[in-house]
């Protein structure tokens, strides 16, 4: 089922698209009306809008603008323009955006339906794009993993013609023309890890790290599990015989630097007793035998890198000086206060653009660990544009921006999260207002940037039942206010109560009330 907004700053035109359209033939649950701009962003803040029906001209912020705001903040949003304008420029600046059409008034309302039908059906393709892309992704990311464990653990066949032909099959890239650099860590204390409250974010922060630091230039990153508590990098560089000795020891310092960089904030903010061993750069057909000679070398090895030279380990005085502060300018960027920030940023690195490129990394990814003990998504703030920015990009000039931008986007982001209302009850705002949707605890946690399990645990702490229970109760609850209020079927008053299966339905409900739907709609007409 669709929601649907028309926003339109006539009365009467809304009106009359209101009345006109068979929703129900759309497959339309709710169609919310708007007049102005400010009305359409509370909406939308409030609901989850499928389709945007829009005029051009309005009073404080022409459809234009509002169509911009949505483009931003709910991406998914399929929008119709609707207008009496013809003007070239406002059909310019409405392809810009995305709208799906630009109709102009006045349109019969069965071409009105028709796209509307067409649109809902572009809006419920790109949801199941979405969703495949998704999985694809997630289970992509396994099958990769597999494949170079079971690579670099001898369990598959090792012929250089069958794991080109497995990778290509896979979509994995490999090639006899690159270099496979793999770096081994173990996690040594990993038991104790998993049952302290960031357990189940452990493999989660250990990728999203390394996948952030080695994203490099000329490199790509693999990541490979091979046992519990081992974790192996395969850093992928292209081989070129025309190299220098000095071109390949630059390169090579890069890596050492950026593995030295990861090991410390992995230890220092999980507290991890971690051995990393960097090897050797081999074809991918004596990875197996490399890796077989790096955990002899991490056994015997109970700290931080066997392989690593002294030099890789000596940090410049000033800037382990500000590694104690870090902390400090962490809670600065949480409170929203940039100024001080920059301030500092500006004492310390105003003529040190070598070490202030280092320790934006590190602040950055000392943030994403911080959000992590917040338990809000660090994926929700880093996905935000504004802070898309490759690392080529990167200068001393404009660090002291991102910096600005990175307070603002976590400001923005998470005042959600710490307004007045606690987050349970914004949540339970949230249920009570789209109960027809899939309402899992992953949609939930990802709507108000927590983490899944801690809003599992959060919610049982303040409500005394669990999530699922709940959601289940409001479902029965939304149910028999259908069939004592309404004349739905039965099958519509399951689709709108948010049951995925009738026969499901009826069990429940059977389970709860003592009656099935129908036993229970005669029993109140005295059937």
């Amino acid at each position: 089922m669709f929601h649907v907004l028309v926003v339109d700053d006539e009365i009467f035109s809304v009106e009359a698209v209101l009345s006109a359209i068979d929703w129900k033939y759309l497959n339309v649950d709710e169609v919310f009306s708007a007049y102005d701009m400010e009305t359409a962003k509370k909406i939308f803040e409030t609901h989850k809008i499928d389709v945007m029906v829009c005029d051009i001209e309005m009073p404080n912020g022409s459809g234009i603008d509002l169509a911009s705001w949505v483009k931003e903040y709910f991406p998914k949003t399929v929008c119709l323009f609707l207008t009496c304008h013809s003007d070239f420029q406002y059909a310019k600046e409405a392809v810009s955006l995305g709208a799906f059409e630009y109709l102009l008034k006045p349109i019969e309302y069965e071409k009105l339906q028709e796209h509307l039908s067409h649109a809902l059906s572009q809006y419920q393709k790109q949801i199941h794009l979405q969703a495949g892309n998704d999985k694809w992704i997630f289970h992509h990311e396994i099958v990769e993993d597999r494949f170079w464990s079971d690579l670099l653990l001898g369990k598959c066949s090792l012929e250089p013609e069958f794991l080109l032909h497995d990778a290509k099959k896979k979509d994995i890239s490999l090639s006899e023309s690159f270099r496979y650099l793999p770096v081994l860590a173990v996690i040594q204390n990993y038991e104790e890890l998993l049952t302290s409250w960031y357990g189940n974010d452990l493999d989660f922060a250990f990728r999203n790290i390394a996948y952030e630091l080695f994203g490099l230039e000329n490199f790509s990153l693999s990541i490979a599990t091979t046992s519990s508590n081992e974790r192996v990098l395969l850093i992928t560089t292209s081989f070129e015989e025309s190299a220098s000795e000095f071109e390949n020891s630059n390169r090579t310092n890069k890596i050492r630097s950026q593995v030295t960089v990861f090991a410390h904030t992995f230890q220092k903010y999980f507290h991890a007793a971690l051995s990393v061993v960097i090897g050797k750069e081999v074809p991918f057909s004596l990875l197996p035998k490399e890796y077989q000679r790096l955990s002899k070398k991490a056994a015997s090895s109970q700290y931080f890198s066997a392989d690593l030279s002294a030099s890789d380990l000596l940090i410049n005085p000033k800037f382990a000086e500000l590694h104690q502060k870090l902390k400090l300018w962490v809670e600065d960027i949480f409170s929203n206060r940039p100024d001080q920030v920059l301030a500092e940023f500006d004492r310390c690195f105003c003529s040190d653009s070598k070490n202030s490129l280092q320790f934006y990394d590190l602040l950055f990814h000392a943030v994403f660990l911080e959000l992590l003990k917040r338990n809000i998504s660090a994926y929700t703030i880093f996905s935000d544009e504004r802070l898309q920015i490759s690392k080529d990009q990167i200068t001393p000039k404009n660090i002291r921006d991102q910096i600005q931008i990175l307070c603002l986007v976590l400001f923005e982001k998470t005042q959600k999260i710490f307004s007045e209302t606690t987050v349970i009850d914004q949540v339970k705002t949230y249920i009570s207002h789209h109960l027809a949707e899939d309402l899992s605890r992953e949609t939930l946690a990802r709507q108000f940037f927590i983490n899944p399990n801690y809003l599992s645990r959060l919610f049982k702490k303040e409500t005394g039942i669990s999530l699922q229970d709940y959601l289940l109760q409001e479902r029965i609850k939304k149910a028999r206010f259908l069939l004592e209020t309404t004349q739905l079927s039965v099958s519509e008053v399951h689709e709108q109560s948010g049951f995925s299966h009738s026969s499901y339905f009826s069990k429940i409900f059977k389970r709860e009330t003592g009656m099935t739907p129908l036993e229970y709609r005669r029993a109140l007409q005295g059937v």
